[in-house]
């Protein structure tokens, strides 16, 4: 089931630069084939070097493809990793050191830094405290959710995390341009299931912006 062809509980174990796993994995330090790990970072060269480092003591990589972005816009880097017997992909590091990556709405970039001083350890990685991580789920629901209906497991982890709501909109709004109100999707009739959660969890989070302004 598992390939845990590197170990990354070793890597992130030493290291010591500013990350924090984002949207990780509940079985992480395990992975599957054909996986990827998002890591929000201060510096994505540095990562990148430190990761190269790591890797480079594995005989049975085959090669490393390594894609880089160097668009103002777009501060993404990606490591992908390939079995040496198989030839397929393994792995994929998916870095960033900025929250320009989203295209949808408009992000401060603030939100970096603010998520990168409240990480957390849980003594497998860095991850973004519980708030943070709900922001970074919404975010990657309206970006992709029109090409990828798997992504509704975002929103299932907000739903499952809605006492933390409160902050959630704190942050929203404070790093976010743009307002709680649900924004109106076009669904096909098969998408019709992450509409009306997408819808039930917004209400439930605009429900709470609404009643904050009206006790200020």
């Amino acid at each position: 089931m598992y390939s845990n062809l590197i170990c990354l509980s070793e890597f992130f174990e030493h290291c010591d630069l500013d990350y924090c796993i984002v949207k990780r994995p509940e079985w992480f330090p395990k992975y599957k084939k054909n996986s990827d790990l998002d890591i929000l970072c201060s510096d994505r060269y540095q990562l990148k070097v430190s990761i190269l480092t790591f890797l480079s003591k594995y005989r049975h990589i085959t090669s490393l493809s390594i894609m880089n972005n160097p668009s103002k816009d777009c501060r993404r880097l990606h490591i992908d990793v390939y079995n040496s017997r198989s030839g397929k992909l393994d792995i994929k590091f998916d870095i960033i050191d900025s929250v320009s990556v989203y295209k949808k709405v408009k992000v401060n970039e603030g939100l970096k830094y603010f998520c990168l001083e409240s990480k957390i350890h849980d003594g497998k990685s860095f991850i973004p405290n519980t708030a943070c991580e709900m922001v970074f789920r919404m975010l990657e629901f309206q970006e992709y959710f029109e090409l990828r209906p798997d992504k509704i497991k975002h929103l299932h982890f907000i739903q499952n995390h809605i006492q933390h709501h409160d902050e959630f909109v704190k942050i929203w709004q404070e790093y976010i341009e743009e307002d709680l109100p649900p924004v109106h999707l076009n669904y096909s009739q098969a998408k019709s299931k992450i509409s009306k959660l997408f819808s039930r969890v917004w209400t439930q989070l605009t429900s709470l912006a609404i009643s904050r302004k009206n006790n200020e």
